[in-house]
């Protein structure tokens, strides 16, 4: 295992076809300056975890994918609910589906094994949670990126009206892997950080189109800077840093 990994983490990017804002925030600029911060520049991998479209348009991913492309780093990319995988896969170069219409994959980085998993439609299907125990069985230690938090995280707006489902029984299956090192997700607009019953740590990104205030029942923005988040790994131990311009 490599000692040292960094990884930046940046999600929700929410881009409109055109150079339209969304909810009146020049997202496109907003993404660029996270793409561009110096902690991202820095960084050895990128991933974009989900929501890089507002409705899933053709032109929002052949903006994502030229700024990929300018920034010359690796990087890899998760859907979310709001994304189009037929039209996402006009633009960027996607690895074999592992289940056929969800888009699951696995790959090493610097020594870690770290599963990507499609659960944009809301909910984690049971052979897609057969296929991380089948990850888990064969490393010794593997890092898990997902779109939706497996978890409530006592955000008053979001785990009332867009949680994942079926979230109790997730969980008990994820009490019987015991070597996931982290899960890292997106979809709140808010970073947040708990633990699930066996101890696996849950890292919510923050959103770089704008944060959503976790206090409130109602929608109600908090911010519409961009925020990510960088993931660092030295040996087994990691450690999250939440980032902003």
């Amino acid at each position: 295992m490599n000692d040292l990994l960094k990884i930046a983490q940046i999600s929700d990017l929410h881009i409109a076809a055109g150079s339209d804002a969304v909810q009146e925030i020049d997202v496109r600029r907003n993404f660029k300056q996270a793409l561009y911060s110096y902690s991202v520049v820095d960084s050895d991998f990128i991933v974009l975890s989900g929501d890089l479209a507002d409705h899933g348009e053709k032109g929002a991913y052949e903006f994502v994918a030229e700024e990929m492309e300018r920034c010359k780093k690796p990087w890899a990319w998760i859907p979310g609910n709001h994304d189009d995988l037929e039209n996402a896969a006009n633009y960027f170069s996607m690895p074999d589906y592992v289940h056929g219409k969800t888009f699951d994959f696995s790959m090493d980085i610097k020594g870690r094994h770290f599963v990507f998993l499609d659960n944009s439609s809301g909910e984690i299907q049971l052979r897609q949670m057969e296929w991380i125990k089948q990850q888990a069985a064969e490393f010794e230690l593997i890092y898990l990126f997902m779109h939706y938090p497996p978890c409530l995280c006592g955000h008053a707006f979001m785990d009332s009206k867009y949680p994942m489902k079926h979230i109790e029984k997730v969980q008990e299956a994820f009490e019987s892997i015991s070597n996931i090192g982290g899960i890292f997700c997106g979809h709140y607009h808010c970073a947040h950080s708990l633990e699930l019953k066996n101890g696996i740590p849950v890292y919510v990104a923050p959103a770089s189109q704008m944060q959503i205030s976790p206090t409130s029942a109602e929608f109600k923005l908090e911010s519409s800077l961009p925020f990510w988040q960088i993931l660092n790994f030295k040996g087994k131990n990691l450690t999250v840093e939440v980032k902003n311009i």
